[in-house]
């Protein structure tokens, strides 16, 4: 989803005292009293063996890309603005058809409303492209499909004053999104979807800071205005939330409680024990391991259009050795699809590799190496990808 941001805006307040590693690589950019843009430009050259995730003969094509960015920031006391360019081109050498052009603009913002409320908002729109999935495997496999999208979001986060030193946190998360494919109607037109959330939090400190507990009320309206597949729903959940501030060796959260999702037709209401959650170790300054899990039901209009349950697992290693940092993720994701038309069950296993060297004056060389495969059970649905690129990239 696009409005991630206005969450994420209030979870980097937090941790504002925290340099990342990140952030240590990071150009301080061109500065005019509270303004400060910061231009970036990626470059990366590589080989993709499988650019329509085909099972069978797969198109191969070595290809070149670019990255730029732009960021114009804004901090005014107790305010802070960010508005956002990025943009993707893509050439592929030996496949001209599946070019691709891809931008983004953005704008979020966070505001201190006193010493214990905070509002965060998010919002954008996008020109992308995506990957076509292809419901009957006889078919020849398409290049990628062009869509608009736009989302908007805002974050309200407040602590209460109580006596003996508690601080109990309401939070009140608002979002909605519309995606509409552009050029191969014929099969994306199932994916159009427009979606909108409310979601409501209370958490309740156990050890101030460390660890907080609480429950959250989510419910989201998903409504696929072109589909005969009966896909428009309502998803309801009831968590409970258990978190461990960054503040420590360990941190993390989990979540865990009933979900139901309410079709307006002809499909029967699903339900489950729905949970995700993460375990972050932080070994030493320049070390960290992250583990992370999911279960839930969700939708894969772009992929046939059908309802899926999916687990997914993932683990995640960090080190920085001076000037060089590398990141190493490993998942794998099962979905059953329960559309009853045709059972079909997928898993999906990925290694992604990277791999980036300070030059000194805001200039990075890098590697990236991916590796994605998938195994269903029905036949023509596999498929395997290798992926690797070298990455330039240079900032002010």
């Amino acid at each position: 989803m696009l409005v991630h941001g206005a969450g994420a805006a209030l979870a980097a307040d937090e941790a504002a005292t925290a340099e990342s590693s990140e952030e240590a690589f990071a150009p301080p950019g061109l500065r005019w009293n509270a303004w400060t843009l910061q231009p970036q430009l990626l470059v990366a050259a590589g080989h993709n063996d499988n650019l329509r995730l085909q099972s069978a003969g797969q198109r191969r094509s070595a290809f070149v890309a670019l990255f730029p960015t732009l960021q114009l920031q804004r901090q005014d006391g107790d305010s802070r603005l960010n508005l956002g360019w990025r943009a993707e081109r893509t050439t592929y050498l030996s496949s001209r058809l599946d070019d691709s052009t891809n931008t983004e603009l953005s704008a979020d913002g966070l505001h201190l409303l006193g010493p214990r409320s905070a509002v965060a908002w998010r919002a954008a729109g996008q020109e992308w492209h995506d990957s076509v999935g292809q419901p009957d495997p006889s078919q020849p496999a398409a290049p990628p499909d062009r869509y608009l999208a736009a989302a908007a979001g805002l974050v309200w986060r407040h602590d209460l004053a109580l006596a003996q030193g508690a601080s109990p946190r309401l939070e009140l998360d608002a979002s909605a999104s519309r995606k509409r494919y552009r050029t191969q109607r014929a099969l994306t037109i199932l994916a159009d979807a427009d979606s909108a959330s409310l979601i409501g939090r209370v958490l309740v400190p156990l050890a101030e800071p460390e660890r907080r507990a609480g429950v959250e009320l989510r419910r989201l309206r998903q409504r696929y205005p072109n589909s005969y597949q009966s896909l428009s729903h309502t998803d309801v959940r009831l968590l409970g939330l258990l978190q461990w501030e960054p503040t420590a060796e360990w941190s993390g959260q989990l979540q865990a409680g009933p979900q139901q999702r309410r079709f307006d037709r002809l499909r029967p209401t699903q339900g489950l024990l729905s949970w995700s959650g993460e375990l972050r170790w932080q070994a030493t300054p320049l070390r960290s391991l992250v583990l992370g899990g999911q279960r839930e039901a969700s939708d894969v209009p772009g992929d046939g259009a059908d309802a899926v349950v999916g687990s997914r697992w993932q683990l995640g290693w960090n080190e920085q050795w001076g000037a060089t940092r590398t990141s190493l993720t490993l998942a794998q994701v099962r979905s059953h699809y329960v559309n009853g038309f045709q059972p079909r069950d997928d898993r999906l296993r990925s290694a992604d590799l990277a791999l980036r060297h300070d030059l000194g004056r805001h200039w990075q060389v890098g590697l990236n190496l991916g590796w994605l495969q998938r195994r269903s059970s029905i036949s023509g649905f596999d498929f395997t990808r290798q992926l690797g690129s070298v990455v330039l990239s240079t900032g002010l």
